[in-house]
């Protein structure tokens, strides 16, 4: 294992990864918003919301930002590009080689979803917020998991 505290033992990584879990369980789309958004894979959420945080990636900045192979970003996002949720292509007519970018549908749906998350985490008791969103620049900055956004928490 890397280099971690003696308080993070197997059984406490284990008990944060049935957490986070969890909480992306509490936080999957249900109901009305499900039937609102468009239905997308897994790797359709990854590749969009990867252009959505930086509108004009190509499929090569893509696949370095999420991990995924060049390849299967550029079938995704022509995917996405068939549903009517990003565009790509130059001023000049050209595909190769330019990024791609969400549609306003696809704003519209992003913005529902997050909606929906806000609604979902609004429950939380007040007092665990601080030090959720201090963890949250942590993780960020540790993982390289950068949503484009910080807590921007006062220190």
């Amino acid at each position: 294992m890397g280099d971690m505290s003696k308080d993070a033992t197997p059984d406490v990584l284990a008990d944060l990864a049935d957490a986070v879990i969890a909480l992306a369980h509490h936080l999957e789309l249900r109901g009305a918003t499900a039937q609102e958004v468009a239905a997308l894979t897994g790797t359709e959420i990854t590749v969009i919301r990867e252009i959505h945080r930086a509108p004009g990636s190509t499929a090569m900045k893509i696949a370095e930002a999420t991990g995924l192979q060049r390849s299967n970003v550029s079938a995704t996002a022509h995917a996405l590009e068939r549903k009517g949720l990003v565009c790509s292509g130059g001023a000049d007519g050209s595909v190769r080689g330019t990024g791609f970018t969400v549609t306003e549908t696809a704003v519209a749906h992003i913005e529902r979803v997050r909606a929906y998350w806000v609604q979902r985490l609004s429950l939380m008791p007040d007092g665990l917020w601080t030090d959720l969103l201090r963890t949250l620049d942590t993780v960020r900055a540790g993982t390289g998991a950068d949503c484009g956004t910080s807590s921007t928490l006062p220190s």
